[in-house]
């Protein structure tokens, strides 16, 4: 079952849209600090896919981001290995 998102969290999502560009960029934090998308992140993904798509809107990428001190890296892109919902 798809939770609605808060008003908070749609307040987020008009933040990261280019309403110039019909843009939409994705991010979320994972406090655990593991960047590995989980299932949810990519189910999560498809549906904003699906969306996007219906709305005329180009999804450019869906972000998890951290702070960890044990890599430099810290955000992870579900684009890179889903490049199928970012066409």
């Amino acid at each position: 079952m798809m939770k609605m998102p808060t008003a908070q969290s749609q307040s987020k999502i008009r933040q990261a849209y280019d309403w110039v560009n019909n843009r939409l960029d994705a991010a979320h934090n994972h406090s655990s600090c593991d960047l590995e998308p989980s299932k949810g992140d990519f189910d999560f993904t498809h549906r904003l896919a699906d969306f996007s798509g219906i709305a005329q809107i180009r999804l450019l990428d869906h972000l998890i981001v951290t702070t960890t001190r044990e890599t430099s890296k810290s955000y992870s892109s579900i684009r890179e290995p889903q490049q199928e919902l970012f066409q």
